[in-house]
């Protein structure tokens, strides 16, 4: 179980989101942050191990880029570590395909072990390289500031087709992107509730769409 502490905390920052999140979604929302420290305890997971700095590092942090998402049907997380931000964005967008793309075993093992506990039918994993993958493209391919923006691009280009939108969440000012065929559309200041820390969301798109 979590702390009471960290309890109280996600529950604050949840209430001070733009968008409701129901009873179930905070059970679940709980529910990963206490299977998060479980795993950790044994794989190293993530580096921050506090749940009081998990709930809005980790969780408040990925569920701020929930109204950028807007009509998307298909979700790419490269580099999906621990499941952020795919298992987050599942559990409150439950009409979204996600693909968790994380090629270390550890991890996809436990983003299974939580699609699993969680009930969480529409996350896929795949535990591979992003640059191995194949499949159908996806509306939306998304990074918690995997790489530089310009390398990001080139490296999940595969993923995505003409209306595609690359979003990459990063801690600091825009980038420039620097790949032919792609432009930043835009660079989205994110409020990230209870963290006192910059975050952007970089929005990235083919060129003439």
């Amino acid at each position: 179980m979590l702390p009471q502490a960290a309890l109280e905390l996600l529950e604050r920052g949840l209430d001070a989101l733009p968008f409701a999140v129901s009873p179930e979604q905070r059970a679940q929302l709980a529910q990963y942050l206490t299977l998060l420290n479980r795993w950790n305890a044994v794989h190293n997971l993530t580096a921050v191990r506090d749940p009081l700095q998990q709930v809005p590092r980790h969780v408040l942090d990925c569920l701020t880029v929930i109204p950028y998402l807007e009509d998307a049907h298909t979700l790419a997380d490269i580099g999906s570590g621990a499941g952020l931000p795919a298992l987050l964005l599942a559990v409150m967008q439950p009409q979204l395909a996600v693909l968790a793309v994380e090629s270390n075993g550890k991890k996809a093992a436990f983003i299974r072990q939580v699609v699993t506990v969680l009930q969480l039918p529409n996350v896929q994993v795949a535990a591979q390289r992003a640059e191995d993958w194949q499949g159908e493209p996806q509306d939306i391919i998304i990074s918690r500031a995997l790489a530089p923006a310009t390398a990001f691009v080139q490296m999940t280009a595969h993923f995505g087709g003409t209306h595609s939108r690359w979003l990459l969440m990063k801690g600091r000012e825009a980038e420039n992107v620097e790949t032919a065929g792609f432009t930043l559309h835009a660079a989205h200041p994110l409020h990230v509730p209870c963290l006192d820390a910059e975050r952007v969301l970089l929005d990235i798109r083919r060129e003439d769409t």
